[in-house]
């Protein structure tokens, strides 16, 4: 027998109009009312740092019917709802998990509701949990690349706690390239760079406002791809493929690998130049499309080099990084797999 639930027999005797008795056996279960309020978890990003886009557990009991989960604003207007039941995915009984969709301001209020219905009766668990804001912005995240999308150029940003970005960029002689401020509204968050500059090293000064009035700067340099080149790889797409020979020099005094392959999240790029030159890295998709220039570099003296490669910003799936070594001879192509 399932724990809390009753058996009662009864005797129902019954007298008609003639006076004759009938005794009726009636067998009756009882089922507790077993709708007491459901426990919230919040995934390994609780409350507390008030993630973005939280993991939610809710613990369910074998009685349970279906759960009702809403996003309210702090006047109590429903946002976004979702329910579930037995025919999409709840098993009664056991921890119920989800990843919200809907993108939550850290500037703002809200409030989190549980309901929970017991499937022995209409009553109705409910439990209601505030989501304060965030106060400053923390975890700040600046792309160290410009990606190439659909021949746009993309820088990419992450971060908690942020209002607004504030970016300014200028080219190697300090004149003011480029301004835009914008409301943070995903994450990660990407804003569009000008498509009718020449490719180059620029500087950048980023500000991230928070909530609560602070602001975090960060300066720095980044390299900007020129995003409508494209590369042909001449049918041949096997890992190391020698593309086109560089004169001179052969192809097996360069060495080019990246580890670990399939990328998760951190990598490293080798390479080792026979001579004195300049090297250029390029992302490409799986047309051979430019997605982003990762290093380059004009004069390098003959040596082995590793940089670091980080896919936080980058879509699952086939790439090839190609090396080119003095001038736009390109020597050799890398095919890689990110997993995001």
């Amino acid at each position: 027998m399932v724990a809390g639930v009753n058996i009662y027999e009864y005797d129902v005797h019954i007298t008609n109009a003639c006076n004759e008795q009938t005794i009726l056996k009636v067998k009756i279960t009882h089922f507790p009312n077993v709708v007491s309020n459901p426990a919230i978890i919040i995934g390994s990003d609780n409350l507390a740092t008030k993630p973005t886009y939280p993991e939610i557990t809710i613990n369910t009991s074998i009685y349970t019917e279906y759960l009702n989960f809403d996003i309210l604003d702090c006047l109590g207007n429903i946002i976004k709802s979702y329910t579930y039941d037995r025919a999409n995915g709840l098993i009664p009984g056991n921890p119920f998990k989800f990843l919200l969709d809907e993108f939550l301001d850290p500037c703002k209020c809200y409030k989190i509701r549980i309901r929970i219905k017991n499937f022995c009766n209409d009553a109705i668990a409910e439990q209601i949990m505030d989501w304060n804001r965030e106060t400053a912005p923390t975890n700040l995240v600046a792309a160290n690349i410009v990606i190439c999308k659909d021949g746009k150029r993309l820088w990419c940003f992450s971060g908690k706690g942020v209002k607004s970005i504030d970016l300014e960029i200028f080219n190697r002689w300090g004149a003011k390239m480029f301004t835009t401020s914008k409301d943070y509204n995903n994450d990660p968050f990407c804003i569009e760079i000008p498509n009718n500059w020449s490719s180059g090293t620029y500087f950048y000064i980023i500000k991230f406002k928070g909530c609560d009035g602070t602001v975090v700067t960060l300066t720095g340099s980044i390299f900007i791809p020129d995003c409508v080149q494209q590369f042909n790889n001449g049918g041949n797409d096997s890992n190391s493929t020698q593309l086109n020979g560089l004169q001179g020099i052969s192809q097996d005094s360069l060495a080019f690998n990246i580890f670990p392959n399939p990328i998760t999240l951190a990598s490293k790029i080798n390479f080792r130049i026979p001579s004195e030159g300049g090297v250029s890295i390029k992302l490409l998709n799986k047309n051979f499309e430019l997605i982003s220039v990762l290093y380059q570099n004009s004069h390098l003296a003959p040596d082995l080099y590793s940089i670091d490669f980080n896919s936080l910003f980058y879509q699952s799936g086939l790439y090839y990084c190609i090396l080119e070594f003095q001038g736009s001879s390109t020597i050799k192509s890398y095919k890689l797999i990110m997993i995001n």
